[in-house]
């Protein structure tokens, strides 16, 4: 069985376009949950799944080509799941 992981992708956007970038991720449901961790500093985070992890990134390229907006990874981690719990 393939292993899944719980995927945590920190970044640094354009503090004005926080709002935006928010609203544009989570209207694709259930490919990412976005949290905002200090939108003064611009600093979001993406949680999502090993399944999800390769659409997520699609979207925060799109969003960067499409919209001009500045998105910068700072972090990522990914933590194991055990599916048998």
């Amino acid at each position: 069985m393939e292993k899944k992981f719980e995927v945590v992708i920190r970044y640094l956007v354009d503090k004005s376009n926080v709002n935006i970038i928010n609203a544009l991720i989570e209207g694709y449901e259930e490919v990412a949950i976005v949290r905002v961790i200090d939108k003064k500093e611009g600093i979001m985070e993406l949680y999502t799944s090993s399944d999800y992890e390769e659409d997520s990134g699609n979207i925060i390229k799109a969003i960067r080509e499409e919209y001009g907006i500045m998105i910068k990874e700072l972090s990522r981690f990914r933590y194991p799941v055990d599916l048998d719990s």
